[in-house]
């Protein structure tokens, strides 16, 4: 079974801020599903996120560590 994140959890992942996380949700950017008030995101599209063009722009101007820990 897939392991699946919260987008505060996957932000502290791919040290971003969650709100950044959901923003990239919207748009299309990281593959996530809604439950209720909560987005749901799998270990899988996290890893695609770091791989992807958008995100290594991003730390290569704001560097990895913006997001040190996140209560979940």
């Amino acid at each position: 079974m897939a392991k699946i994140y919260s987008a505060r959890k996957a932000g502290v992942m791919l040290g971003i801020p969650h709100l950044e996380v959901i923003r990239r949700i919207h748009k299309g950017d990281i593959k996530a599903r809604k439950l209720d008030w909560n987005w749901l995101i799998t270990e899988e599209a996290i890893e695609e996120a770091k791989q992807s063009e958008w995100y290594k722009r991003r730390i290569e101007r704001h560097g990895h560590s913006e997001v040190i820990s996140a209560s979940s």
